[in-house]
């Protein structure tokens, strides 16, 4: 279940659009510590895979994440 004070989290609203919605698509695939695959092709495959954005838009918004 997503916490509705996501809509007031600094650090979330921070993020890109479509960082946003990255982090919310892969939160359904994480385990119970909120951690899931590394690697940037496994993780667009497995989180959107019908996504036309490119493995590398992804490796870049998956370091934008982190780096909140």
């Amino acid at each position: 279940m997503i916490e509705v004070s996501i809509a007031h989290d600094k650090s979330f609203n921070e993020l890109s659009d479509f960082a946003q919605l990255v982090f919310l698509k892969a939160l359904p695939h994480t385990d119970d510590f909120g951690r899931f695959e590394g690697d940037p092709i496994v993780f667009k495959a497995r989180v959107s895979p019908m996504c036309v954005k490119s493995v590398e838009s992804y490796s870049e918004v998956m370091k934008e994440i982190a780096s909140k």
